[in-house]
């Protein structure tokens, strides 16, 4: 530990900012505005990506316009897809795979509200007590979009719950749907 020192990432304000045309991802997809959810990441072992297809179930149960779009691929992907098609998710539940890092910033644009949302439980975290210091979050906060994400390790010294994020247990798959309603 005392020989490690943590450089935060950042993002290119010029790439991902507030005024990316995301018209053709909107259409695309049939997206309504106030209705789109996103998460960028690599469906690692450590991303509760099937707690945030708990949420979107939630979402979509009460609203069936509400969309999650999932980029990205990984060790947890299939899983996800199983989990999409038990709950006869996949009008509303897209889940892109890869996209180019220059398409990202209209994916972000495109979205009302991103998810950062990471497992607490996994060993990894517990063992080095590093919790990430993810480039989405820079990319969704330099995009202006609101973000949800985990309430844990380097997370917590980037976001200040309330001001420029909204940190939840994410365990508690109600709770993170109270909170994107309340978004």
């Amino acid at each position: 530990e005392e020989k490690c020192l943590l450089i935060h990432n950042g993002a290119d304000p010029e790439l991902f900012s507030p005024e990316v045309d995301s018209q053709k991802i909107i259409q695309d997809y049939r997206l309504k505005r106030g209705k789109t959810l996103l998460y960028a990441g690599s469906f690692a072992p450590w991303h509760a990506c099937e707690m945030m297809i708990d949420v979107a179930r939630i979402l979509i149960q009460k609203d069936p316009e509400i969309k999650f779009i999932m980029l990205g691929r990984g060790n947890k992907f299939e899983a996800c897809r199983e989990l999409v098609e038990k709950y006869s998710l996949s009008n509303n539940i897209l889940l892109l795979g890869n996209v180019a890092h220059s398409e990202m910033p209209a994916f972000i644009s495109a979205a009302d509200i991103c998810l950062a949302l990471f497992k607490k439980d996994f060993e990894g975290f517990s063992e080095s007590s590093y919790y990430y210091s993810p480039v989405k979050l820079f990319e969704y906060m330099s995009a202006g979009k609101p973000l949800i994400a985990s309430n844990m390790g380097n997370i917590k010294s980037i976001l200040a719950d309330g001001k420029n994020g909204l940190l939840v247990d994410e365990e508690k798959a109600e709770e993170v749907a109270e909170l994107v309603y309340k978004l």
